[in-house]
């Protein structure tokens, strides 16, 4: 959704995750690293980057999925700290449970941000699975906010784009330094049902998660 709402701003390049350091398929594969991305970007740049774009860019984005191989580790973040004038959008969604439910959603239709099909089935998902999702994220993501106090960034929420779209882009069109324009969103949201009516064992889910400090993914 960020991307693509500026793919619509006059004084911003932001090319789908796939270019433009891309694979000869034009995508990168699963387990393709951080750091290999980077220095991919590195050799495009050096280049084909100054003659890519028109002078009236002046902002050029790049999305890195935080599920990417080695995202969370110190080798892959000196590649963000070696790219000069380089701002970063740490984009995170608050409810961890509804982060997971979403990416199940993707695996069955191929990609991110589609309209959610109603007529699926309901996801049944394992408590083990989900605890250890919540500690994996809720770890990478301590370490993330780590590096990312040394370097020139902003943490919005998912859930804020959502809701409060109009402020949210506001201030990071202010914060990368871009014209203030007026923009709208691409994509919409994949699931417009609620936790309840989109996983089969939610109740049971939320009462084995009710004594942990994850039982507000719940509410």
């Amino acid at each position: 959704m960020l991307s693509s709402s500026f793919r619509g701003h006059p004084d911003v390049e932001w090319p789908r995750k796939s270019e433009p350091f891309a694979n000869k398929e034009n995508k990168y594969a699963s387990n393709t690293s951080v750091s290999e991305i980077f220095e991919r970007n590195f050799r495009y740049k050096n280049k084909h980057f100054t003659c890519k774009y028109p002078d009236s860019v002046k902002v050029v984005g790049v999305s890195v999925q935080g599920s990417q191989k080695d995202f969370d580790g110190r080798f892959a973040w000196k590649h963000f700290i070696k790219m000069k004038d380089t701002k970063i959008i740490f984009l995170e969604r608050k409810n961890l449970l509804r982060r997971y439910l979403s990416l199940l959603i993707a695996k069955d239709v191929g990609f991110l941000h589609t309209q959610f099909d109603q007529s699926m089935p309901k996801y049944r998902i394992k408590n083990r699975e989900l605890a250890k999702d919540f500690k994996t994220i809720s770890r990478r993501r301590k370490k993330i906010r780590k590096y990312l106090k040394n370097m020139d960034s902003i943490s919005v929420a998912y859930e804020d784009l959502i809701s409060n779209y109009d402020e949210t882009i506001l201030k990071i069109q202010k914060f990368i330094g871009v014209s203030v324009k007026k923009l709208s969103p691409r994509t919409r949201k994949q699931n417009l049902r609620t936790l309840q009516d989109s996983i089969e064992n939610y109740s049971q889910l939320k009462k084995d998660f009710k004594n942990t400090k994850w039982h507000g993914f719940f509410n």
